[in-house]
C-alpha cells in the first residue's frame, strides 16, 4: 500500500489517483462580510452596507422593470394572436360562404343541364313524331292519288 506524504492534501491524491478534482466549498457570506468588516470603523462599514443595499435595490428595480416590459410584450403578443385568430375565423367563414355559393351554383347548373337534356329529348321526340306524321300524310296522299 502506498504511503501518504504529509506535504500533499487529500484532494491532490484524489486528482492523481482517480483523476477527479474536488469541488470548492461555497464561501459563507457571513464569513466574507466579517473579513470585510475587520479593521474598519463603524461609519465606513455602515456606508459600504448602505451602498451595497442601494446597489441591490437598483438591480431589483431594473429586474422589475425588465419583468414588466416582458409581461407587456407578452400581453401585446397575446392581443396580436387573438386578432389574427379572429381574422382567420372570419376568413374561414367567408370561405365557407363562398364554398356554399359555389355548390349552390353547381347544383343549379346541373339542374339546368338536366332540364336542357329533357327539352332536347322532347324536341327530338316531337321531330320524330312530325316526321312520322309527314310520312303518314305522304302515304295517305299516295293512296289518295292512286284511287
Amino acid at each position: 500500500m502506498a504511503q501518504f506524504s504529509t506535504d500533499r492534501t487529500i484532494s491532490e491524491y484524489a486528482k492523481v489517483i482517480w483523476g477527479i478534482e474536488a469541488a470548492r466549498r461555497p464561501v459563507d457570506e457571513e464569513l466574507v462580510a466579517r473579513k470585510q468588516v475587520m479593521g474598519k470603523d463603524k461609519e465606513t462599514v455602515a456606508q459600504e452596507a448602505a451602498a451595497n443595499a442601494a446597489a441591490k435595490e437598483a438591480v431589483a428595480k431594473e429586474a422589475a422593470q425588465k419583468a414588466a416590459a416582458t409581461e407587456k410584450a407578452a400581453k401585446d403578443a397575446a392581443k396580436d394572436a387573438a386578432a389574427k385568430d379572429a381574422s382567420a375565423k372570419e376568413a374561414a367563414k367567408e370561405a365557407a360562404a363562398k364554398d356554399a355559393a359555389a355548390k349552390k351554383a353547381a347544383q343549379e347548373a346541373f339542374e339546368k343541364e338536366v332540364a336542357a337534356k329533357e327539352a332536347a329529348k322532347d324536341a327530338a321526340a316531337k321531330e320524330a313524331a312530325s316526321k312520322k306524321a309527314a310520312k303518314d300524310a305522304a302515304i295517305k296522299r299516295e293512296a289518295a292519288d292512286k284511287e
